[in-house]
């Protein structure tokens, strides 16, 4: 590994050594990340054994409430490719906890680890999982170094990597280059978000481009009843299309019909409906 990874993992080793006690007490004082501290010092619970066999075991870290609903619509799909494969969710947030036992057994929900070397090692040698995936941008060099080490075979899954952030990952490009190169294999939402983790340093032969699976959560999630209902509130055709304009603000009405009057020219029967909140 590179130069900046070693600083990387001594310069965080030697934070997260001596923030440790400060921040334990912060936690008790405060209660703020109380929750699955031990969690995050890679100490599991005996449930996430409980079930499945080791050899079929899928570990994702899904940060936050809105890769967890991914994490949902991306299981959806594996248990018809993989039936039988145990899924292992983590989370760095309270709220995507919350939802991920909401949505998936609570036994196979756990806090993710610091991206800190022993509670790493300790957390994979608990879960022992036979694939790694990470949802979005959630890059953690250590975490995936380890991962690699271990002959873990390792997804960057509904990748994004925004215009914004994109500047100071290419700052750092050494270090993340060495890391994505152990990434067997990437999954971006967009051309855009492929072309710049390749400029980040990830293989272009392991990237490919396969939409946002949000929609198929979405589309998951909705109930035939409402669709036949509101035909015949706005009295429309089965199959008619609708342009709907949700939530608008000042000034976006304007743009709306100037759309919508390009629109009818090659769809005459479309519906638009404003919902104003």
């Amino acid at each position: 590994m590179s130069l900046l990874y070693k600083a990387y993992t001594t310069l965080g080793s030697g934070i997260f050594v001596a923030g440790l006690p400060p921040f334990w007490l912060y936690t008790r004082l405060t209660g703020r990340f109380h929750r699955g501290f031990r969690e995050r010092l890679g100490l599991f619970p005996v449930q996430v054994l409980r079930r499945g066999h080791p050899s079929k075991r899928i570990w994702i870290h899904a940060a936050s409430l809105g890769e967890v609903r991914v994490a949902r619509s991306i299981t959806n799909h594996l248990e018809k490719l993989v039936p039988g494969w145990e899924v292992i969710l983590s989370t760095n947030t309270d709220h995507g906890n919350d939802l991920a036992r909401e949505l998936f057994d609570s036994g196979s929900v756990v806090y993710a680890p610091f991206d800190f070397l022993p509670s790493l090692r300790k957390a994979i040698s608990t879960v022992n999982p036979k694939v790694m995936v990470f949802l979005e941008t959630e890059i953690w060099p250590a975490w995936i170094t380890e991962t690699h080490r271990r002959g873990i075979p390792c997804a960057l899954i509904h990748g994004r990597i925004s215009k914004r952030s994109i500047g100071k990952y290419l700052t750092f490009r050494s270090l993340f280059r060495d890391v994505l190169k152990q990434v067997n294999a990437f999954s971006m939402i967009t051309e855009e978000d492929a072309h710049r983790v390749v400029a980040m340093g990830a293989d272009p032969k392991r990237v490919e481009v396969n939409g946002n699976a949000k929609y198929d959560h979405l589309a998951s999630q909705t109930d035939p009843a409402i669709e036949t209902r509101m035909q015949k509130l706005l009295c429309l055709k089965p199959f008619q299309s609708v342009l709907v304009g949700g939530s608008t603000r000042e000034g976006e009405e304007g743009i709306l019909l100037e759309v919508y009057e390009k629109i009818l020219k090659n769809f005459p029967q479309l519906y638009a409906r404003n919902f104003l909140m």
